[in-house]
């Protein structure tokens, strides 16, 4: 009789403690909702174990790709439902039904380890994409020198090219890295698939990049046939120019092997090829002032040194920057170079759209050259210096290149004004 007594006691022991340890996992359950509907994964990231596991990542991986996807989902849980319990030795797995308000009904996987710590995550199908790191493959024509006419919009440069045979606008952007589409021309077979992405924008994350395959891009001659790109809903693009349809984002990997020459006056992009560039020059800049300035590589983007008031501060080149952009850290001790200083609204790709001062730098040396009244707005870069060697304070585009022909020499680091 005792030995009966015994055994059901430590049975109701044993199941008071399980019975804890399952109200600590089902309350990070609710945090899990909490961190999808505030956009926000700091509580969340403080329950996950050591080796924690998402959409087949482990570790420091897998915590980053669940970081990103609740902050960037963009959807609401408007309720959830325990449907089982299953425990083992080692785990306690709960499933769950998760209503959204976009996505619907979702089954909902969630692991636990013994100490309670979130051990594997499955909120509904994700699939994560890479790119390629060899890059983009680009057939050239034979032509050395390519002439590309272009028009703006706004202050961007807008281009036509073929895609898939057909007569596309695009946005000619050396600051990207790569082509991006405009997946709102894309036909899905599941639009509502999750996309995450761990590149920034304005105001924080770039949420909804995607990867997908096109069939064939030319610009110019050069051509992308059968190759993977960035897909990105850019929708907010094509409210500046209601009346043309923006398919997307033409950067640097499809020009990488050319000297860029920007001519703003005759609304040209020419672009050559660096073993015809010195007979290029002698040809069409025989009368012209040249101002060579070199320039470093923070990967594809030029860096040169500007001059502003006493100081100097490292800028980067980017023909899809509408205005100058400083960072923020340097509007106080800049607030004397300006007039017009102004609050400002700033979006980006990230479609974030945050307030910032602006104003005019009065006098902008670059070698010695001089740019006035340049509009310039000044925001948080620090996403723009996360993994590289050379720091920038800022980002110089159309209010700089339009001044004058521009050309950029990716080979030879050099940026060269002709007058």
């Amino acid at each position: 009789m005792k030995k009966i007594i015994l055994i059901a006691f430590i049975t109701f022991i044993t199941q008071s403690a399980f019975s804890q340890d399952l109200e600590r996992c089902k309350a990070i359950v609710e945090i899990t909702a909490q961190a999808i509907n505030n956009q926000s994964s700091d509580i969340f990231e403080q329950q996950l174990a050591d080796d924690f596991e998402m959409a087949g990542h482990k570790g420091e991986i897998g915590k980053l790709v669940a970081s990103q996807l609740l902050e960037q989902l963009n959807d609401t849980v408007t309720s959830f439902e325990e449907i089982k319990e299953e425990f083992t030795d080692d785990t306690l797995t709960l499933t769950y039904v998760f209503n959204y308000t976009d996505k619907g009904q979702q089954q909902s996987t969630f692991v636990f380890n013994k100490q309670n710590q979130l051990l594997k995550i499955e909120l509904f199908k994700l699939l994560i994409k890479t790119m390629s790191s060899e890059g983009a493959v680009i057939t050239k024509p034979k032509k050395k020198i390519i002439k590309i006419p272009f028009f703006m919009i706004g202050k961007l440069i807008a281009v036509h090219a073929s895609l898939d045979e057909q007569n596309s606008v695009f946005l000619f952007d050396s600051g990207a890295s790569n082509v991006i589409l405009n997946d709102a021309y894309l036909i899905r077979d599941n639009p509502n698939d999750a996309k995450l992405s761990s590149t920034k924008g304005v105001g924080g994350s770039i949420s909804g990049l995607d990867i997908n395959k096109i069939g064939k891009l030319n610009f110019g001659g050069l051509v992308m046939e059968n190759q993977e790109v960035l897909t990105l809903d850019l929708s907010s693009l094509d409210e500046k120019e209601p009346n043309i349809e923006i398919h997307g984002i033409l950067g640097y990997d499809l020009f990488q092997d050319y000297d860029l020459l920007l001519d703003y006056q005759k609304k040209e992009i020419i672009l050559i090829d660096p073993t015809a560039y010195n007979a290029y020059k002698t040809e069409h800049f025989a009368n012209s002032k040249l101002t060579t300035i070199p320039v470093e590589l923070s990967q594809h983007i030029p860096v040169v040194q500007v001059q502003i008031g006493k100081q100097q501060y490292a800028m980067g080149i980017d023909t899809g920057a509408e205005a100058n952009l400083i960072s923020d850290t340097h509007f106080k001790t800049l607030s004397k170079q300006l007039n017009k200083v102004s609050v400002d609204s700033l979006s980006g790709a990230d479609k974030n759209i945050k307030e910032v001062n602006s104003g005019n730098i009065k006098k902008l040396r670059i070698d010695g050259k001089l740019f006035k009244n340049q509009k310039t707005v000044f925001s948080d870069i620090a996403h723009l210096n996360e993994d590289d060697d050379i720091k920038i304070d800022g980002i110089i585009g159309y209010e700089i290149l339009s001044r004058q022909k521009t050309l950029i020499s990716y080979e030879r680091k050099e940026l060269v004004f002709i007058e």
